[in-house]
């Protein structure tokens, strides 16, 4: 069994509720072949999530001012 996350919206039901973009849930491979690409193994899945943040943390990234030299006086 290893861990997957839901990536795309499914009508699966597991323990009386529908799986939700986002969950994590366990199954075999040949489970999450079966569900196609509804299920991505949450190993890929968080390495693109810290791939995209760390993107756009480094377009957000205000620009520090130079300091102004000399003593403030």
């Amino acid at each position: 069994m290893a861990k997957y996350r839901v990536v795309e919206p499914s009508a699966v039901i597991q323990g009386g509720r529908a799986w939700q973009v986002g969950d994590v849930v366990e199954l075999t491979d040949k489970q999450a072949a079966d569900l196609g690409g509804v299920v991505e193994r949450e190993s890929r899945v968080d390495r693109q999530e810290r791939v995209a943040l760390e993107t756009v943390a480094a377009e957000s990234k205000p620009r520090r001012k130079p300091e102004p030299e000399g003593d403030g006086e």
